[in-house]
């Protein structure tokens, strides 16, 4: 009941931005180019925000399904038969752990809060990751529980990586009375060395370009509980992102590696 009560009143305040008719002759237009093998229109289409750029090998890409050969077939049949037993491990160490999780093996007293507790009860945890995109990232996380009342959250969250990736964040969530919940966040991300190789599979790696692409968001959001099963929501939001050439790697700058035939 409560999604469809939601929905509905999204629709009446006008929040839901419905698919502009400029989307759907573009999707339309994509997929009978794709039917067609001749030659690709260069018109520059215009939309909202500007123009569409002409398909190319950077901007756009036709996927087909192809079949798997028969080399494949017959490959997997000892890849199969050689990761059977490592199979049967893993499943054994499985299913050992979650019967000891059953049997109590497991249970420990519980921490109110995770992370290390500091003076004027804050709770600080460390955070640790590591991708292809961002490289090592490394950062804080900071949480003050039960702020002003109970049941109140307010967090700042801030970590960097080792390809120059940075980001802010904070937020939080106050009862104001028992019945009305405010929530509030924002926060800011740079990303100077993200990479592009143009689309689809033809994509080479000598095409590599780096760009730089930041974003930003802020949030509020006003929940009302008017009784055990009915909820009335109110919220904002604001998001942006942008692009722009990076200050680092400028001789495989993306202007410089696709020239003008640039993406969106």
């Amino acid at each position: 009941m409560m999604p469809c009560f939601r929905l509905l009143l999204l629709l009446l305040t006008g929040l839901v931005i419905a698919v502009p008719a400029w989307g759907q002759e573009t999707a339309r237009a994509d997929s009978l180019d794709s039917l067609n093998q001749g030659s690709v229109s260069r018109v520059v289409r215009e939309d909202r925000w500007g123009g569409i750029p002409a398909r190319s090998p950077v901007t756009s890409v036709r996927l087909q399904r192809t079949p798997t050969p028969g080399w494949e077939k017959v490959i997997n049949v000892p890849y199969f038969v050689v990761g059977l037993p490592f199979r049967l491990v893993d499943f054994g160490v499985h299913q050992s752990i979650a019967a000891a999780d059953r049997f109590g093996f497991f249970d420990l007293p519980p921490a109110e809060h995770m992370g290390l507790r500091l003076p004027g009860d804050l709770y600080l945890m460390p955070e640790f990751g590591m991708s292809g995109q961002e490289g090592t990232t490394y950062g804080l996380n900071l949480n003050r529980f039960d702020l002003w009342g109970p049941g109140n959250r307010v967090y700042v969250e801030a970590w960097r990586s080792t390809r120059r990736d940075k980001k802010i964040s904070g937020g939080g969530l106050f009862h104001l009375t028992p019945r009305t919940e405010l929530q509030v966040g924002a926060g800011t991300r740079a990303m100077p060395q993200m990479e592009y190789f143009g689309l689809g599979p033809e994509s080479l790696e000598e095409n590599e370009g780096y760009y730089h692409r930041g974003s930003s968001w802020a949030g509020l959001e006003m929940a009302f509980h008017l009784d055990d099963h009915l909820t009335l929501e109110i919220q904002t939001n604001y998001t942006a992102v942008k692009s722009r050439s990076s200050r680092y790697e400028v001789d495989e700058a993306l202007a410089t590696i696709f020239a003008e035939n640039l993406p969106s």
